[in-house]
């Protein structure tokens, strides 16, 4: 297929590929329609599968730590209008310090069980 000349109108999608075939733009990631996130997601998980210092211990150990770590932003933006700097920073360090700590108590715990 040569490149259209100057003033010629540019075919896209699969009739532009010439066979039919997926193309990037068209959102197919590969032949059986596995779409990029699934790809993204199982290309993760193999690499993490093949990394020693990653088990299912310390992945429950990341997802406690995310779901009770600083609140978002807003929040704080909103405690800090509402309250004043200090209960803003405080609510940033003590929610961390006790994600941090219930973390480490859940992975440490669980290496003493011998899960991880």
């Amino acid at each position: 297929m040569s490149a259209p000349a100057a003033g010629e109108p540019v075919e896209t999608g699969p009739a532009a590929a010439g066979d039919g075939a997926a193309t990037p733009a068209d959102g197919e990631g590969g032949e059986d329609g596995e779409d990029e996130e699934e790809a993204l997601i199982r290309n993760l998980g193999r690499t993490l599968a093949q990394d020693p210092g990653w088990s299912p211990l310390a992945a429950a150990s990341l997802m406690v730590f995310v779901l009770i770590y600083a609140p978002c932003f807003v929040t704080v933006a909103v405690i800090h209008r509402e309250i004043g700097p200090r209960w803003a920073a405080f609510a940033l360090t003590v929610n961390t310090l006790y994600a941090y700590l219930l973390c480490l108590v859940l992975y440490q715990g669980g290496r003493a069980l011998g899960l991880g």
